[in-house]
């Protein structure tokens, strides 16, 4: 990694267990990330770099990025949720999940969307969310919620588990890709 760091080649270990890396990093003046609870927190649903090239591109590449986003979020907020769950989520969860997200996205600020956006979205679901489902009539608004209720409760789980204050909210350190190197540290999470 040293030699690779001297060649020009920025180093990026984006999951150091140990840390074996930290200390390297640092020397070489790169950036440490803490990952863990009253550390450093990374949204797993954030779109890091890919937001600025929206300025500029022209509109199909715009919308080809928007959706190469959604879908990374999608497989993000998927594995957490599995890793929670320990069990693989539905295809009708992924699908609900999917629409959600891209609902989010269409609107989207400044600000981006964090996984509580994402459950208050599917427990309050605007038509675009519920026309993925079996249930879109306002009548059958309960059986809607009856089917997403196992998907309901492993985001709340992703929240208020021992991962939530790691993964909700906004990312407190973007990664900078301008620099000699960069360290993920996530000894901090703990191993359950």
């Amino acid at each position: 990694m040293l030699g690779l760091a001297a060649r020009g080649v920025t180093p990026l270990i984006l999951g150091d267990l140990k840390p074996d890396y930290v200390a390297l990093v640092a020397a070489l003046g790169g950036q440490v990330v803490r990952i863990g609870p009253g550390l450093d927190r990374i949204n797993p649903l954030d779109a890091g770099p890919w937001r600025q090239v929206l300025h500029n591109v022209d509109a199909k590449t715009a919308t080809q990025v928007r959706a190469l986003v959604t879908d990374r979020r999608l497989n993000m907020l998927l594995a957490l949720a599995t890793l929670v769950r320990r069990g693989p989520i539905a295809p009708d969860e992924t699908t609900v999940t999917a629409a959600a997200l891209r609902y989010l996205a269409e609107r989207e600020g400044d600000t981006q969307p964090v996984i509580s956006d994402v459950l208050r979205i599917i427990r309050n679901p605007p038509p675009e969310v519920r026309a993925v489902t079996l249930w879109q009539e306002d009548h059958e608004l309960p059986r809607y919620h009856e089917d997403t209720a196992n998907l309901q409760r492993t985001l709340l789980a992703l929240l208020h588990g021992p991962l939530g204050n790691t993964f909700e909210g906004q990312t407190t350190k973007a990664i900078d890709l301008d620099t000699s190197a960069v360290c993920v540290d996530i000894s901090g999470i703990d191993e359950s």
